[in-house]
């Protein structure tokens, strides 16, 4: 049982960071937009 919970958190972290990234990318490509 251990090793599923911990397989579970390692995704839950993985797609947390996931959502970050996919915050900064578009904080990067709004000022990357008004620069242009």
């Amino acid at each position: 049982m251990k090793l599923i919970t911990s397989k579970l958190n390692l995704s839950n972290i993985l797609i947390d960071s996931l959502d970050d990234a996919k915050v900064n990318l578009e904080k990067v490509i709004d000022s990357m937009l008004k620069t242009f």
